[in-house]
């Protein structure tokens, strides 16, 4: 009846252009909250502060976004086991394949994360294998960030993060391994504000490796990777107290289960999600969504199952 009374009411409207654009925004409005979404209620189970094997799984469009990006992270599985390129799950992403070998109830994206070498010529190798052609690798650059986001360029909310990571000579005690990390905060507000206008991943490397020379002499220059120290580079201001992490903490990779297939994770998960999260099977202050799904449009939705179900 809804949909019904809304085209009626769009008969009236002279303008093809701004028919189109009035039921839109009654079919936002109107129709939009009938369709299944437990957002609201995960909320409200949240505030219960419930253990966290007791939040129930996404459900409704929240879910089906969750198999999208999940399709999505197949198709990478699939072209850097072919290529040889080396990623592990990260952040949120890897929690939830720790704590239940699924997403996190309320995630809505995907983590990745790379060394330098492998995520300089992913973009390429990407766009080049991929048998989706609405996929899409592309470095993503804004005010403070500058990552790679593999995106469906029909659904541009549907995406994975990649985060790159970079390697120096040395092992780091635990104290070093936080001033360590202090410090490429320092550094990633400094640099990023510079670089601002870095429109491509060629442009940035220059700048990039040019600046780490300059204050991290050798990076990247590794001989001996048993005693060497990764860490998240400066293209994103992370915000998290330790970004640092001994090299076999996290090589060799390790496959883990998530979602009903295996992709790979860091050697000693346990320690990364430590210094990520602290105690990280308690739950965080605040739910954090990277878009308001309450605000997605009929059309959206229609799109995303269409994705599923690929």
């Amino acid at each position: 009846m809804k949909k019904l009374f809304i085209n009626f009411v769009c008969l009236f409207v002279p303008s093809q252009m701004r028919r189109d654009r009035l039921r839109k925004n009654l079919h936002t409005k109107f129709i939009r909250n009938s369709v299944a979404y437990e957002l609201k209620d995960l909320s409200d189970l949240f505030k219960m502060s419930l253990a966290v094997d007791k939040i129930p799984p996404a459900s409704g469009i929240l879910r089906d976004i969750q198999l999208c990006t999940l399709k999505i992270l197949k198709e990478v599985d699939r072209i850097c086991r072919e290529e040889n390129i080396k990623y592990w799950l990260s952040f949120g992403s890897l929690l939830g394949a720790v704590r239940s070998g699924k997403y996190i109830p309320w995630d809505d994206d995907i983590d990745i994360s790379m060394l330098r070498d492998d995520y300089k010529k992913f973009v390429r190798v990407f766009n080049e294998k991929t048998t989706y052609k609405n996929l899409k690798a592309v470095f993503w650059s804004k005010k403070k960030y500058r990552i790679i986001k593999i995106v469906n360029q029909d659904i541009p909310f549907l995406f994975i993060d990649i985060f790159p990571c970079d390697v120096k000579e040395g092992k780091m005690s635990l104290k070093e391994k936080f001033k360590f990390s202090s410090d490429l905060q320092n550094m990633a507000v400094k640099f990023n504000k510079k670089n601002v206008k870095s429109k491509t991943l060629t442009s940035y490397d220059y700048k990039y490796e040019r600046y780490y020379t300059e204050t991290i002499p050798g990076v990247n220059i590794v001989k001996n990777f048993d005693e060497a120290t990764i860490f998240y580079g400066i293209d994103f201001l992370h915000y998290w107290n330790c970004i640092a992490f001994d090299y076999k903490d996290i090589f060799p990779l390790k496959e883990i289960e998530f979602e009903g297939s295996k992709f790979f994770a860091p050697a000693n998960s346990e320690i990364y999600l430590t210094c990520i999260y602290g105690d990280y099977m308690k739950l965080p202050d605040v739910l954090h969504y990277h878009f308001n799904i309450k605000k997605l449009s009929l059309e959206d939705m229609l799109k995303i199952k269409q994705f599923r179900d690929l």
